[in-house]
């Protein structure tokens, strides 16, 4: 059977009878008196066929032949797959098992041994192209692996280590300030900062990032919008935030407004204003009326679920008048009566 070697010489040992005459490769090879030979020959890269042949003062010959391949000590690279997700330069997987893929220029066939701090972690070999592939147990705790092409003869050929890790964390997101409420500017910008995302969308369209950060304006349509901005980590991790605004560009509506003296005329003075608006109403509004011939301003308190602002004032005599009401919305619209 065909021996692999990793030095360039084969030494040849062996016996045969005191009196024969012995031909190594066709040339005279002198045995000793006890019929033992040793004779060293010089390999060529690949095979080499080295044949013996014994013959005795009768003529009886025997013959022996091997078939000795040499193949010289070689340096191959290793390279990982650029494909692999990689997070802070360690090879990164949501499972507990890392599929790694990469390519050599070793021999097909070599046989690729990787290894960690605990031992043997995966055996395979090299593909016709050149491919190796193999699988290692990795866990949310980075560890070292070690990949060895070995030569036949068990001697270390390449290597490359390489860092495994689990990673089924979510990237964090933060925004700097949430969108508002509602707004009446319709253009809408969103700061902050994605952790260790790879990738940052918005409503599916991609959103730059540069050192974990990103800063992106969108463009919002009259009435509600709803957004949804997704990190993504190089392991696939998602984390996702649905995000609310209103355009609100229309101001608020006053349907009606009542300024009386519920109690009679020597009772208090109340102003009533129902309004509606889609953003909803400011606690707050200002008014501005006529007791007479003194003029009276404040604020009224507004339930924006109920749609009604409401304020009441001391008895005082006099004819009411309404000068002015102004209610905002959250939007900053505003509107005058």
């Amino acid at each position: 059977d065909p021996t692999w070697y990793t030095r360039k010489s084969a030494q040849i040992l062996g016996v045969t009878e005191e009196d024969a005459m012995l031909l190594l490769n066709g040339a005279e090879l002198t045995a000793g008196a006890d019929g033992s030979f040793a004779a060293r020959l010089m390999l060529k890269p690949g095979g080499n066929t080295i044949t013996l042949q014994a013959t005795d003062p009768a003529g009886n010959a025997t013959t022996r032949a091997v078939t000795v391949i040499y193949r010289p000590q070689a340096r191959v690279e290793i390279v990982l797959s650029d494909k692999i997700p990689r997070s802070d330069g360690a090879l990164a997987t949501r499972s507990d098992q890392l599929s790694v893929l990469g390519q050599s220029t070793a021999q097909p066939g070599a046989e690729v041994v990787v290894t960690s701090a605990t031992g043997t972690a995966a055996r395979s070999r090299v593909g016709a192209a050149g491919e190796i592939g193999f699988s290692v147990p990795v866990s949310e705790t980075p560890a070292t692996f070690r990949i060895d092409i070995l030569s036949p003869t068990g001697a270390v050929e390449g290597s490359l280590e390489f860092t495994g890790i689990s990673d089924r964390v979510p990237p964090d997101l933060d925004l700097d300030l949430p969108p508002p409420q509602a707004t009446g500017d319709d253009l809408l910008l969103l700061e902050g900062s994605a952790g260790d995302a790879a990738k940052l969308t918005l409503n599916d369209q991609p959103v730059p990032l540069e050192a974990g950060r990103f800063s992106v304006e969108t463009l919002l349509e009259p009435g509600e919008n709803v957004f949804e901005l997704v990190a993504g980590d190089a392991a696939g991790n998602l984390r996702v935030l649905r995000l609310e605004t209103l355009l609100d560009i229309d101001p608020p509506e006053i349907l009606d407004v009542e300024l009386s003296r519920p109690d009679g005329s020597g009772g208090p003075i109340s102003l009533r204003v129902q309004a509606q608006d889609a953003s909803g109403l400011r606690q707050a509004a200002t008014y501005l009326i006529r007791i007479g011939d003194v003029e009276r301003e404040g604020f009224l308190r507004c339930d924006s679920a109920q749609g009604v602002c409401t304020a009441t004032l001391p008895a005082e005599a006099g004819q009411l008048e309404l000068i002015e009401v102004v209610i905002e919305d959250y939007a900053g619209n505003t509107a005058y009566e």
